[in-house]
């Protein structure tokens, strides 16, 4: 009996057909850089997914093969879902671990992001309807290493997606035409996401994402916070009549995200909206974005 679905994590280390930086990214220097970003974000979450079932392959340039390899060598053995493939053997990969399988959850990430460690499960419990391509998820965090800011982040169609084939599609050669990469997705018949499912890490490497810039506009710059171990508020479907909208936002938002897990003004605030708007609405919840990196 054949199987419902595979799960495959698809990762670009340094394979992608850019026209800045390519060359560099086949230097030792970017290799080594690159690496330990990948050891300290990625990887760990990826080995920190609640479900396991599934298979990452991370894709790098044939002729970069001994310098990755000696990479490789300076960190623990990675998991046996984790594999570094040459770009000449990924297709070949991935074929052969579709065998027995009705659908393809081809799942995109960065070699220097992370998603939340419940997504792989959420994938497994996705119910696909009739001829839908794509899973996006629109909400996440943007993470500054340098200067350990982290704030909730929104995208249309963003980076962070998964697509979905028939296995007998895909093995005969189906693939989706994104022209103009990942805000292409979104015109793909899809089913969204709603919980904040990725974490966009900003680091010195980066080239074309920045924390803070004119073409940057979907971080939420209010609830900007600049120590991991604070508390952000984090708001899940909030009615345009709820009451925290009739608070001076910006003050509140900031002070309450400051605040402690237990302390008066929070629990005062909880029982408020109980009170007024008891099973209506979900509660505005406290989280700690941070658990998503460690």
């Amino acid at each position: 009996m054949a199987k419902r679905k595979k799960i495959i994590v698809r990762i670009a280390f340094n394979s992608k057909k850019l026209k800045y930086n390519r060359k560099k990214r086949f230097t030792t220097k970017w290799i080594k850089s690159r690496m330990k970003i990948f050891m300290r974000y990625t990887r760990r979450s990826l080995q920190r997914q609640t479900n396991q079932g599934f298979v990452a392959l991370v894709e790098y340039e044939d002729r970069s093969r001994r310098k990755i390899k000696k990479e490789l060598r300076k960190y623990s053995k990675l998991p046996k879902n984790i594999k570094f493939i040459p770009k000449s053997k990924y297709q070949k990969s991935i074929r052969k671990r579709l065998k027995g399988y009705h659908y393809l959850y081809l799942v995109r990430l960065d070699s220097d992001d992370l998603y939340r460690r419940s997504y792989i499960q959420q994938l497994k419990n996705h119910r696909r309807r009739k001829g839908t391509s794509a899973v996006i998820n629109q909400f996440g965090y943007m993470y500054d290493s340098k200067k350990k800011r982290i704030a909730p982040m929104y995208a249309k169609s963003p980076a962070f997606y998964t697509l979905i084939y028939k296995v007998k599609d895909y093995l005969k050669g189906k693939r989706y035409r994104l022209a103009g990469g990942h805000p292409a997705v979104i015109r793909l018949r899809h089913d969204k996401l709603r919980l904040r499912n990725y974490v966009h890490v900003i680091h010195s490497g980066n080239t074309t994402s920045k924390f803070r810039s004119k073409r940057n506009k979907v971080i939420n710059k209010r609830r900007i916070v600049k120590n991991r171990r604070q508390v952000i508020l984090q708001e899940k479907k909030v009615p345009i009549w709820h009451p925290f909208l009739f608070l001076n936002r910006k003050r509140y938002a900031r002070r309450l995200s400051l605040v402690g897990v237990e302390t008066q003004a929070l629990h005062l605030f909880r029982r408020l909206h109980h009170l007024v708007i008891h099973g209506l609405t979900q509660i505005i919840r406290q989280s700690k974005p941070y658990h998503l990196l460690t």
